[in-house]
């Protein structure tokens, strides 16, 4: 029922790294900056009263820019990404739970944020292998049709 690790999520994490940057309480970062030019903001203020009235779908077009931030090495993103990519390991850990404990687990990924390249598939796939071994992620560059995929799924249970 949550976004952990999705666009909504990185956005609003994105947010308050910018706010703690600015008031000083977290190390300096590009994020404000980075967002202002994004959202054609001009100030910090402005960005207050964006983030006041945004709706989930605006946050979540911020997560590109976090992911492009940590692409370029923007520590601060980095680390958002990082946490974003365990929260999904959290979530491909309970799948697990439905399979017998020596099964391997093939998972598939859709969405542009976990499209081949990107910091948040790159980290996912690093905290798997590491934790999750036997969850393998399909290797498939090509996009994943979700509903396809759900009829060929329903199909096998016919």
């Amino acid at each position: 029922m949550g976004d952990e690790g999705g666009g909504y999520w990185l956005g609003r994490r994105a947010l308050a790294a910018a706010a703690r940057s600015h008031d000083g309480l977290e190390e300096s970062s590009t994020l404000l900056e980075r967002l202002l030019v994004a959202l054609g903001l001009q100030t910090f203020d402005d960005l207050i009263r964006w983030s006041a009235t945004a709706t989930p779908g605006q946050v979540a077009a911020l997560a590109p820019h976090v992911l492009n931030a940590a692409r370029e090495g923007e520590i601060i993103a980095q680390r958002i990404v990082a946490d974003g990519a365990v929260e999904l390991s959290h979530l491909v850990r309970v799948l697990t739970k439905h399979f017998a404990e020596t099964e391997q687990v093939k998972l598939a990924t859709m969405g542009g944020l976990l499209r081949p390249g990107s910091p948040l598939l790159t980290a996912l796939r690093t905290g798997l292998a590491a934790e999750l071994p036997r969850a393998r992620l399909s290797e498939s560059g090509s996009a994943i049709d979700a509903p396809v995929g759900a009829l060929r799924l329903a199909a096998e249970l016919i």
